[in-house]
Order: structure tokens, then C-alpha cells, then sequence
């Protein structure tokens, strides 16, 4: 389950910048690495005329878990998720990509199956490298190389933080960073209740619950799917109060 990035710190002992600067590091370190990378400028112009690009809807599938890797894709536009369904049908959300990124490539590198499914949530245009094509990129661009290696170490880095942090945080303390997080990754799109708790790891009435606190407490607005935050810095500053421990 996709977990938002906190490090290490007492929330209790940070500056409101200080948050953005930590709950909101993955978002800005992919944007950095998106500015120094550009995809056309690297391949060849026979390579460019080898990639397939496709336009998708709104819940299409690029790829489904448990799929063997036949090739890499690169996210031109739109927004997509990466989900796990597990054996008894929870439905998990493992990460979110935006545009101008690669996704499947771990999983092409390491010869595996699909850990997860990924589906459009925004419509979106893929570019698909196929297995041949993919392959004679990777071993004659090392920038594509590095970039990608980059993109692996802070996926680690990550993981290894929500792992930590799933223990150490209350429901309520992971949905409101989640919203935070969410406003700032994907502006224009309206998550609803299910899907945010799939983000943070918490059940739908959970969520329900802690909108709802939050809403009275004048924090949020909501409108159909829409979450608003009226305040962020209030937030963050409630968000930071002793009454977590």
C-alpha cells in the first residue's frame, strides 16, 4: 500500500516548512527528475519510430497483476494507478504515477511477473517499448540508464519508509497527511473515500470518520467526491498538536 513520506522526526518538533519539505519530498524529487530527463531528446530517431504510443479512457487497463513483462511503458500524460488485490479481494493502492514517467520497468528488469495491476484513473497517452526495443535502449543509453536507477533508489527509500511509518501512525494522522499529499501530486483530480484509504491503509469508515472530524472542525470541505482543504498550514499545525501521542 502506498504510504506518503515522513521521515524520521517527532511532528511535534518540525516547522510547518519543514513538513512541506519532508511529507512532500517524493513529489519534488520526481519533478527534479522529470525537469533533467527527456526522452526524445535521448533515442534515435529509428527508436522514436519504434514506440507505440496508445491514448486510454478512464478505467482501461495497460497492464494486469500476475502478466509477465514483455517490454517497458512511459506515462506521456494523464494519471494512473498501480493496485494489488490480495487473496481474499481487498484491493490495495500501491502507487500513483503522473505524467512524464516510466512505469513497469522494475518488473521488466527483473524478468517477473506483475505485482500489481495498473489502470487509467485520468485519461491518459502510454508509449510501449517492447521487449527488443527496450533492451537495445537500456544497453546503449546509460543517462535512460541512471535515471531509471535513480527512480529505483527513491522507490526503495520509500517503501522502506511506509513500512516503518505504518506502525507508528494513527488512521487519522495517515489520512489527513494523505490528503495533503494527494492535493499537491494529482491538483485536478477528486479522490474518493475507498480510494484514499487504499493509499494510507486504513478502511473506508475510517476515512468516513476522520472526514468528518475534520470537517467540522472546519479544516476541509466536501462536495460530492471533491475534498477541499480550507487551510493547509492549519491543518499541518493541527496535524502536529500533542493529542497524536
Amino acid at each position: 500500500m502506498v504510504k506518503i513520506v515522513i521521515n524520521a522526526y517527532d511532528l511535534n518538533q518540525i516547522t510547518i516548512n519543514n513538513f512541506y519539505k519532508i511529507l512532500l519530498s517524493e513529489n519534488y524529487t520526481m519533478q527534479e527528475l522529470r525537469k533533467d530527463f527527456n526522452l526524445k531528446e535521448i533515442l534515435t530517431e529509428d527508436q522514436r519510430s519504434r514506440i507505440v504510443s496508445k491514448k486510454y479512457s478512464s478505467g482501461e487497463t495497460v497492464f494486469r497483476e500476475g502478466e509477465q513483462a514483455r517490454g517497458m511503458y512511459f506515462l506521456k500524460s494523464g494519471i494512473l494507478a498501480l493496485t494489488h488485490t490480495s487473496s481474499n479481494g481487498t484491493e490495495s493502492l500501491l502507487r500513483i504515477y503522473t505524467n512524464c514517467c516510466f512505469f513497469g520497468h522494475r518488473t521488466f528488469i527483473t524478468q517477473d511477473n506483475y505485482h500489481g495491476s495498473a489502470t487509467i484513473i485520468k485519461e491518459a497517452e502510454v508509449k510501449y517499448m517492447n521487449e527488443s526495443l527496450a533492451h537495445e535502449i537500456l544497453n546503449q543509453h546509460h543517462d535512460l540508464l541512471m535515471h531509471m536507477t535513480r527512480n529505483l533508489a527513491i522507490d526503495l527509500k520509500n517503501a522502506e519508509n511506509r513500512l516503518r511509518d505504518m506502525v507508528g501512525k494513527r488512521a487519522a494522522q495517515r489520512v489527513i497527511e494523505t490528503l495533503i499529499y494527494l492535493k499537491h501530486q494529482t491538483p485536478d483530480f477528486s479522490w474518493g473515500r475507498r480510494e484514499i484509504g487504499e493509499f494510507c491503509g486504513v478502511k473506508t469508515e475510517t476515512v468516513s470518520r476522520s472526514l468528518s472530524e475534520l470537517e467540522e472542525k472546519g479544516f476541509i470541505e466536501r462536495e460530492a467526491r471533491r475534498v477541499t482543504i480550507v487551510d493547509e498550514e492549519k491543518l499541518i499545525a493541527y496535524l502536529q498538536q500533542d493529542n497524536w501521542k
